[in-house]
């Protein structure tokens, strides 16, 4: 049997609990064309910037393309000004997964959001879709020095709940959050969004839609 007070549940946001990579990568364009750069199709934002830090998506993208000479704080400083001014308008929450989140806290358990989001952004998303009471500790962008797929930003929820990590279920839409998950040594459920489930098969179980009830299935199996 499950005792909730043993277990705590850690949201990826960007592509879980809201529909932003559309207005991510409007506002990243916006951003890069202002420094005299093209704008990124959608195959190599994907491959730079998706379910990763924008520092880590700049600095990866920057060196592919020899333009290390711009300075990245100018151009995540461009972003997120584009991002936020879109945020209203182009960005949706997921029923499913925001009802998952606030059924976990109800239920009991630590809840966390844990996103490669600028901790900024994070703030207008709980504070759009009223998640702060249902919330126990945010780990931001800001506040990890690496980003997935490195292990360091569940470890740090992790640390931040008080629970260990094989105590801790993982709700994720990307490979590189996945691979941050299972590093860290936690379970990780996978919401199938608009990805290949080919990409998503690093999980322990890949979903259409997110329940409380597939979240308690992964802890049950754990014994």
């Amino acid at each position: 049997m499950v005792e909730p007070n043993d277990w705590a549940v850690l949201f990826d946001m960007d592509g879980v609990l809201i529909d932003s990579e559309p207005a991510h990568e409007a506002a990243t364009n916006e951003a890069i064309v202002q420094f005299g750069l093209a704008p990124l199709t959608k195959v190599i934002f994907e491959r730079y910037f998706y379910g990763r830090t924008d520092y880590s998506g700049f600095v990866d993208y920057l060196t592919a393309i020899n333009r290390l000479d711009l300075t990245i704080a100018d151009l995540m400083a461009a972003t997120a000004t584009a991002y936020e001014r879109r945020f209203a308008g182009d960005v949706r929450g997921y029923p499913d997964a925001l009802d998952a989140l606030r059924a976990a806290s109800s239920r009991g358990y630590r809840v966390a959001i844990v996103s490669g989001a600028r901790n900024r952004e994070i703030e207008l998303a709980v504070a759009r879709f009223e998640l702060a009471t249902y919330l126990d500790a945010i780990i931001g962008g800001d506040d990890v020095p690496t980003g997935k797929p490195d292990p360091a930003p569940y470890l740090a929820g992790a640390n931040r709940l008080d629970t260990p990590p094989e105590r801790c279920v993982v709700i994720e839409d990307a490979p590189a959050g996945i691979a941050s998950a299972r590093a860290a040594g936690m379970r990780c459920l996978a919401a199938q969004r608009s990805r290949e489930p080919a990409l998503l098969s690093a999980a322990d179980r890949v979903v259409e839609t997110v329940t409380i009830e597939a979240i308690e299935g992964l802890m049950e199996r754990a014994g």
